[in-house]
């Protein structure tokens, strides 16, 4: 619904900034091709465009030339596109090899929340590991984390799964309790099942929690405050009827 919905008014905002565009008009582009990256990823136009974009832009040596390939707003987007669509692990590589060279804060920042829409969990895997290899500066490394977590079910269960496996190798790395929190946040958070928030409250009995606990009562509890909810909406007729309009 929504990849129909965005495709006309995606077409006429178009992929490159104009004069007369503003900040609307480079927030409509953002928006647009934001919700066709979530939603229309499969497209083959889409593929297209943001492929050939991204081959350019990572080929380009100029800065300015560069910005004008792929803009800010749609720099994410694009990289998104392409590393879910890619069929190795070739774009995923560039991506890291981009991260590491890059010395701009914001942009090394596009790229940590962008990585972890790589297309297999072996991919995401390797997207988590690099972010505890040290080549990714410690107020950074929940960045790549949260990327991996928020890019699918799938992922989210393969960051929480990571921070089960890697907790006491993480907790020895940083000293500050804010970053840790970041930490567990990134990797604990978007799931909606009592089975989970269960899982959560095992697993952090177990371990060195000193600074977290708050936080961690925060996350079970807005996990099983989601599982509440989808029960509710799972058994709404109305809103099984209102679905049913888009399907």
């Amino acid at each position: 619904f929504v990849s129909v919905l965005v495709q006309i008014p995606a077409r006429e905002i178009g992929w490159d900034n104009r004069d007369d565009d503003g900040h609307l008009g480079k927030l409509k582009r953002q928006v647009l091709i934001g919700l066709q990256a979530m939603c229309s990823a499969e497209d083959k136009k889409l593929i297209k465009e943001a492929t050939n974009r991204f081959e350019q832009y990572v080929s380009c040596s100029d800065p300015a030339a560069a910005a004008k390939i792929l803009p800010a707003e749609i720099k994410s987007s694009v990289f998104q596109i392409v590393l879910s669509n890619a069929t190795d692990n070739s774009a995923l590589e560039k991506m890291i090899e981009l991260a590491n060279a890059e010395s701009d804060a914001a942009e090394r920042k596009i790229i940590f929340l962008s990585i972890g829409s790589a297309h297999s969990a072996e991919l995401k895997e390797r997207v988590l590991e690099w972010s505890v290899s040290g080549q990714v500066k410690l107020q950074d490394f929940f960045y790549p984390m949260s990327s991996v977590s928020n890019s699918s079910y799938e992922g989210a269960e393969i960051a929480w799964t990571f921070l089960k496996q890697n907790f006491d190798k993480i907790r020895g790395m940083v000293e500050l309790p804010n970053i840790v929190m970041a930490v567990v946040a990134a990797c604990s958070s978007g799931f909606a099942s009592d089975q989970h928030a269960d899982d959560m409250e095992r697993f952090f009995k177990d371990v060195n929690t000193t600074g977290l606990d708050r936080k961690i009562q925060q996350i079970v509890g807005k996990t099983r405050a989601s599982a509440k909810l989808k029960t509710t909406l799972q058994s709404s007729t109305g809103f099984k009827s209102y679905l049913r309009q888009f399907s």
